[in-house]
């Protein structure tokens, strides 16, 4: 018995054709393509456009449909959701070369390019004119416009485009995109700003042990160090962790295919595979668990360790403030100083790293390096 008559049992088998269903699938796969470009705004787009059909594959947005964004604010919503279909309509273009749909997949992802709306109210949130310009180029895959030195060459070191090699120089090393993913500019110097820097100072207010030395982190079986660090909470139900920390150049030639142009968490999820695919036996022994930090140059971040040791700490806190009576607003921005640090850090060093290729000349004849982007503001906790 159903508790109300108002309630119904549902069908044992639906009553819809096969060619209904098939259909069916058709248009939700399309539904799930566009959303891939930006999850935060699925609810709108899904209700101000008219569904899909297989012969026109793509949602139409339409006006009259207003009425079922009731709570939000209608212009914003509209623009959203037509935003959404140009840029779907663009990327869909057959004569946009695969890298730029790769480019504008990925900037989508969750941070990314979060430093352009930070307001650099403390010293780590402050970038110099170059570095924002930099950054900047980097998002919007301009860097290929600017002009290198013809007789700069990466770092020594780097076996890939030393000095010998200029005269075989190609659009990878131009474009930037080899120094961002070159050891010899530093990605290891990067990685660790990123490790022992915010996400040091956040695990350890969270109440975690936070381990980096050798002797206090897990070896693997050739008694090399597995991950970056070992981490551990006495305090919370949960296993110890191994932490492995990544940051992924979206512009690298690996990750420029179709994959990456239909899914904006394309390179993070390779890189988490890579990740869990090399620890997970050690950790399964040792009755861990592994957690990949991964990123990307554009400030993105992978849902690992995003939906692992992120998550659930600022959705406790949040409960707790809106059980206190408080808004919440304080636990929000907390949150949006954490993903803002790490954006700064990663630009700061991204910078760093196209030092050693890019003409500094370029685009700064009239910015002084030295100064800020923008003027220091006034700290502010207060809600919006």
């Amino acid at each position: 018995m159903y508790p109300s008559p108002a309630c119904t049992p549902p069908p044992l088998l639906s009553t819809r054709s096969p060619p209904q269903q098939l259909r069916d699938r058709v248009i939700e796969r399309i539904r799930k393509t566009e959303l891939a470009l930006d999850w935060r705004t699925e609810h709108i787009h899904r209700a101000l456009t008219e569904a899909p059909t297989p012969d026109t594959a793509t949602s139409i947005p339409n006006i009259t449909l207003l009425p079922r964004a009731a709570g939000r604010h209608s212009q914003r919503s509209l623009t959203q959701v037509l935003q959404r279909s140009a840029t779907i309509a663009f990327t869909r273009r057959s004569s946009v070369p695969l890298n730029v749909k790769c480019s504008i997949s990925q900037s989508s992802q969750h941070s990314a390019g979060l430093f352009f709306s930070t307001v650099p109210s403390t010293a780590d949130l402050r970038l110099t004119d170059q570095e924002f310009l930099q950054n900047y180029w980097h998002r919007f895959g301009l860097l290929g416009a600017l002009q290198v030195l013809a007789d700069r060459s990466c770092a020594s070191p780097c076996r890939e485009f030393p000095p010998r090699r200029m005269n075989e120089i190609t659009d990878t090393f131009l474009s930037g995109t080899h120094a961002l993913q070159c050891s010899s500019c530093g990605t290891l110097k990067r990685h660790n700003s990123v490790l022992k820097g915010p996400i040091a100072a956040n695990l350890t207010k969270q109440g975690y042990n936070f381990n980096i030395e050798i002797e206090h982190t897990i070896l693997d079986d050739d008694g090399k160090k597995a991950g970056d660090a070992y981490v551990s909470n006495p305090y919370v139900d949960e296993p110890k962790t191994i932490l492995d920390v990544t940051i992924s150049c979206p512009t690298c030639p690996t990750y420029i295919c179709n994959a990456a142009a239909a899914s904006n968490d394309h390179c993070t999820k390779l890189a988490e595979k890579n990740k869990h695919t090399k620890y997970d036996d050690l950790a399964s022994k040792l009755e861990c668990r592994v957690v990949a930090a991964v990123f990307t140059t554009y400030g993105g971040w992978g849902d690992d360790f995003k939906k692992t040791p992120v998550d659930p700490y600022y959705k406790k806190e949040f409960k707790a403030a809106r059980k206190n009576g408080e808004s919440g607003w304080a636990v929000i921005n907390d949150r949006l100083r954490y993903e803002r640090h790490v954006a700064a850090v990663i630009c700061r060093e991204n910078s760093r790293m196209l030092g050693s290729t890019l003409d500094a000349r370029c685009g700064a004849r009239a910015i002084q390096r030295s100064a800020p982007q923008r003027s220091p503001v006034a700290d502010s906790d207060t809600e919006p």
